[in-house]
């Protein structure tokens, strides 16, 4: 299980990695231009629907990989149960998320605390989850998109659309 989990994570870090650098410039030029923190509601809903599609694209990208028939009956035919598989693989989408998504949330927002006169509370740091969490919705309805029957594979999108 830690091997699967490994190979998700260096299959994947150079993009999050970028993903985390534009997203720190984009926050860092967005911070020194207005002040993000009193922002009205439609800029955090952009934001919101930024992290999602994101996270959805990330789950549709590392699942549609394993959805061909070879790459999928060779993972599951691995001594392992397969909870631990989708545990491995999905701790890894998430991990590199929260280094995608949330690593510069937090960073900027330490940034405003610490270095600029600009007064943030508590709600400013659950904001930064939040957005996580918009980025860990859009990545299971990815996920649940690419592994369900093509049927109900629109089913988990309706709940990103809410």
């Amino acid at each position: 299980m830690l091997d699967i989990f490994k190979a998700e994570c260096r299959r994947f870090l150079p993009w999050a990695g970028v993903y985390a650098l534009a997203h720190l410039g984009v926050l860092v030029f967005l911070a020194r231009v207005v002040d993000l923190a009193q922002q009205p509601l439609e800029v955090y809903y952009v934001f919101g629907a930024v992290y999602a599609l994101s996270g959805l694209l990330l789950g549709l990208y590392q699942m549609g990989g394993y959805r061909r028939p070879n790459h999928w009956l060779n993972l599951l035919h691995r001594p392992l149960a397969p909870r631990r598989i989708a545990l491995a693989l999905l701790g890894a989408g998430a991990l590199l998320l929260a280094l995608a998504v949330l690593l510069p949330l937090l960073a900027t927002a330490a940034w405003q605390a610490l270095a600029s006169p600009r007064v943030l509370d508590l709600r400013h740091g659950l904001l930064c989850l939040a957005a996580f969490d918009y980025a860990l919705i859009g990545y299971l309805g990815g996920v649940a998109a690419i592994l369900l029957p093509r049927r109900a594979a629109a089913v988990p999108l309706v709940f990103l659309a809410l």
